[in-house]
């Protein structure tokens, strides 16, 4: 019997067996899973390979097929040019040998040999050319060329392509030089020497040239230059543009090509073949120089239909392969049948996204010639309208040149009377006022060309600050009731529902829009007529904002419909007879519209000839809030018959807090002032009243010692009445249209200044300047000027100097600082923050006031920020500066009781 170790020796082989048939079986696994790696590796590897085999073989093929397929098609579209040309021979033959003396002889000979040798049914003409470029057909003389280019240099033989012989054709010419000119007679003793003779051809000859069969007619074929523009092309080419290079350069290219290889192949053997992509679809393409003309062909196919049965074969080889390596490597069957269908369902993939991709580009060309056609037509009405820019800008440059020089003239003329001539006091007052309106209107047009430039160059900023309508209204009133008194016009402003006064606006532009339709209004109103301006409040949907409602009414000259189309455009203006008499830039209605749309507002005008106009402007303005009316009154007392005034002022009250009542009598009125029941009484349409006086006595006697306040109110400038109302007793004059900010005014005139309404000495009297000026001739006529008004000032150079002058001045020494702004060393701008910033502690409080050209809101708000207290442009007027100063100095109103 075995002993234990013997046991233990079988147990311990079995082990090691067991062990070894487990490493053998894994190892076979490990074999094998390695063997089928590497099979599939190497089937892969192979796949690869012989795809780009195949690729390779495939282009090369469609290459040499292309150029067999071309050749063909190239040596026919030679052989048609060559045969052009030997029809050129010809008639360069005939013409010599005929040798025709005068242009009738030469068209006799071209109509025969036009219909000898039946040129008009292939849509061929006959051309000769003279030595001066005009060119003649068997119909007779045609005119000059236009592409008299290709004559320079006496060239052999020319031929081009054109569109300018004919309306809707694309010719080819076919020119030759005569060895001989032929001289012809034009009568008169002149005469012309004929110098070439050829053909004019359809380019649609060549169209049955173009189409290949080989590709099924898919093919597109280019005539273009040497330099690649477009000369003709077959119907729907896919190169789009002037340039077929440019195009080409941009495709993607397959296979290594590119268009720089193509262009040195055919310089280099007057043929290139190349194979791109463009617009998500594969290309191949030849270029072809031509030897007959200066032309180069482009032929363009779809490598889809190039080569078509060697793809077939190849794709027949590919699937028998694919069926040899299935039966060889059977363990590798299911995965090269599942990589094989999953190419194959790519391949459909991408054929399915092309066919999609075709369709959508397609699409999207379609909808590229609609814009296009829609961007042709913008072009062409744009430059329509550019010309006729253009052709206003020059009218209106020869207006102006003659406009600006009208007064020009004016004050070199009288100037030189002054000068030389014996002048009396009388005449010299008449020159300076002539001299005075020639300078203002000079000054005008100015700032109309300046006003018109800033707004086509999108400068143009408003300024919003609050601002008060009745001081905008007033200041108007004063410019343009003077214009009409002048012209002894009817003026009136009326005010309707306003409820409102103090807005946030930019008050410059505001009133300049005013202006300038009222001014025009004036201009182009006969002696005598009507002009009105009417200010409505309308129902606004937001109640932060005042809808308001300008309205300018003339009975002047009118306008048609045709120039109603144009009256805001700048730089256009009506002519005729009566419009030629008016001076102007005709930039007021331009400048206007371009402010009203800055403001967010519309304008609209309706107008008929030889009856008047009428402009309608709606802006919808911020309210001032912040706004309030500090007068003193609790009650007023309206004498009034008139419903508008009446139901103004109750508008007006009614904001304001104020109770009113209304009389119609002066009667009535005298028991109201018995009664103390009003604290202002206004007294309306009563200026020309030869009973004023008695009345506002009879007023103070039934009111005692302490009666209230008694002010006319009425249609006038409150200059021309204002002495005479206080000489009938009353205590001041308030201009309609009624503002309480205007009633406002009045009381600070008559309780809140030491000068009364009545004093002619100016607010300026004794007041002292410190002045920055740079030029001298101006230093010294704002000297002069203020030294009128019993002011005085001291003048600075320059910022630098005015900065420095400022560190030394003591309390009381200068009441304000008047400011340029265009200085050397430093600017007005920079001299102001330094005299605000500087250690004189008087520089952050005294008033200094920008005295500069430049009018611009955007200017005025630059001076603000700067640190100015107030602006006023040049040239400086003493009154706009009398009354900056007035609101400086002047302490709140207050009201009592007389």
């Amino acid at each position: 019997m075995p002993n234990h170790n013997d046991k233990q020796r079988v147990l311990r082989s079995l082990v090691l067996k067991r062990a070894d048939a487990d490493f053998s079986a894994k190892q076979a696994k490990t074999v094998f899973m390695v063997f089928l790696a590497i099979v599939i590796a190497g089937a892969l590897l192979f796949l690869n390979m012989y795809g780009r085999y195949n690729d390779r073989v495939l282009y090369e093929e469609r290459l040499s097929q292309m150029g067999e397929v071309t050749t063909e098609l190239f040596d026919g579209l030679d052989d048609i040019i060559d045969s052009k040309w030997h029809a050129v021979d010809t008639q360069v033959n005939y013409l010599c040998d005929e040798s025709p003396q005068d242009v009738e002889a030469l068209v006799s000979l071209m109509e025969r040999q036009h219909r000898l040798a039946n040129l008009g049914d292939e849509g061929t003409d006959i051309i000769m050319v003279d030595d001066k470029g005009r060119y003649y057909t068997q119909t007779g003389p045609k005119g000059s060329m236009q592409e008299m280019d290709h004559l320079l240099g006496n060239p052999e033989r020319i031929n081009y392509v054109t569109t300018t012989m004919t309306t809707n054709k694309t010719l080819m010419v076919f020119l030759e030089r005569l060895e001989q000119p032929v001289r012809l007679s034009l009568g008169d003793g002149q005469d012309t020497k004929i110098v070439y003779a050829g053909l004019l051809c359809n380019m649609e000859e060549l169209e049955p040239y173009f189409s290949c069969e080989a590709y099924d007619g898919a093919n597109n074929v280019i005539v273009v230059d040497n330099d690649g523009s477009k000369l003709f092309s077959s119907n729907n080419s896919p190169i789009r543009g002037h340039n077929a290079f440019s195009v080409l350069k941009q495709m993607r290219y397959l296979h290594g090509s590119s268009f720089d290889k193509a262009a040195a192949e055919l310089e280099a053997n007057g043929v290139a073949y190349s194979n791109a992509v463009l617009d998500d679809e594969e290309y191949y393409y030849a270029l072809s120089r031509m030897d007959s003309a200066d032309w180069t062909l482009v032929f363009l196919v779809p490598a889809r239909y190039v080569a078509t049965n060697t793809v077939e074969l190849v794709n027949t080889t590919v699937k028998l392969v694919m069926g040899f390596a299935f039966a060889l490597v059977t363990a590798c069957a299911v995965a090269i049948y599942i990589v094989l269908r999953a190419k194959q369902r790519q391949v459909l993939e991408i054929e399915h996204k092309n066919a999609e991709g075709l369709k959508r580009v397609n699409a999207e060309l379609d909808t590229k010639n609609e814009e296009l056609e829609f961007a042709v037509r913008d072009a062409q009405v744009a430059r329509s309208q550019a010309e006729a820019s253009n052709h206003a800008k020059s009218d209106f440059l020869a207006n102006m040149s003659h406009d600006i020089r009208t007064p020009m003239n004016a004050i070199v003329g009288i100037t030189n009377l002054i000068e030389h001539g014996t002048t009396s006091p009388e005449q010299l007052a008449d020159y300076i006022q002539k001299i005075k309106l020639s300078s203002n209107h000079m000054l005008s047009l100015i700032n109309d060309i300046l006003d018109m430039s800033k707004i086509e160059s999108d400068k143009v900023e408003l300024q919003l600050v609050p601002v008060s309508l009745a001081e905008q209204i007033n200041q108007v009133d004063n410019i343009i009731r003077g214009q009409a008194l002048g012209r002894h016009h009817e003026f009136h402003i009326f005010v309707n529902d306003l409820r409102h006064e103090y807005l946030v606006a930019d008050g410059v532009r505001l009133r300049q829009t005013i202006l300038n339709l009222l001014s025009n209004a004036v201009k182009y109103t006969p002696d005598g007529g009507q002009v009105e301006l009417s200010i409505t409040e309308l129902n606004s949907g937001d109640a932060d904002y005042a809808r308001l409602l300008f309205e300018v009414t003339d009975t002047g000259i009118g306008m048609d419909e045709e120039f109603l189309k144009y009256i805001f455009d700048p730089f256009s203006r009506a002519e005729s007879s009566g419009t030629n008499k008016v001076q102007g830039t005709g930039l007021g209605m331009a400048i206007a519209k371009n402010i009203v749309e800055l403001m967010g507002g519309s304008i609209e005008v309706e107008s008929t000839p030889g009856k008047g106009s009428k402009f309608t402007v709606i802006l919808d303005l911020a309210i001032d809030k912040d706004a309030s009316y500090d007068i003193g009154v609790e009650r007023m007392l309206l004498v009034c018959g008139e419903q508008r005034l009446e139901r103004n002022v109750s508008m007006r009250c009614e904001e304001a807090g104020i109770v009113l009542d209304v009389v119609k009598s002066v009667e009535d009125a005298c028991a109201g002032a018995a009664a103390h029941i009003a604290d202002v009484i206004l007294l309306a349409g009563c200026v020309d009243d030869p009973a004023l006086g008695a009345s506002i006595a009879a007023l103070r006697e039934a009111a005692g010692e302490d009666g209230p306040l008694v002010f006319c109110v009425d249609y006038a400038l409150r200059g021309q009445v204002t002495q005479r109302v206080v000489a009938a007793g009353a205590d001041g004059f308030v201009s309609r249209p009624f503002f309480l900010a205007e009633l406002e005014g009045v009381v600070r005139r008559v309780y809140g200044s030491t000068a009364t309404p009545t004093s002619d000495t100016s607010v300026l009297n004794g007041m002292r300047f410190l002045c920055a000026e740079d030029n001298q001739l101006n230093a010294e006529i704002l000297s002069a000027l203020l030294e009128m008004s019993g002011a005085s000032c001291e003048v600075c150079p320059d910022g630098a100097a005015i900065v420095e002058r400022f560190t030394s001045v003591k309390p009381g020494e200068f009441d304000a600082i008047l400011m340029d702004i265009q200085m050397p060393r430093m600017n007005g701008l920079e001299a102001t923050r330094a005299i605000r910033m500087g250690a004189n502690p008087l520089g952050a409080v005294i008033p200094i006031i920008a005295m500069t050209a430049n009018a611009f809101s955007e200017d005025v708000r630059s001076s603000l920020e700067a640190g100015m207290t107030a602006h006023a442009s040049k040239p400086i007027d003493i009154s706009l500066l009398e009354k900056t100063m007035e609101k400086l100095v002047a302490p709140p109103p207050s009201i009592r009781r007389r």
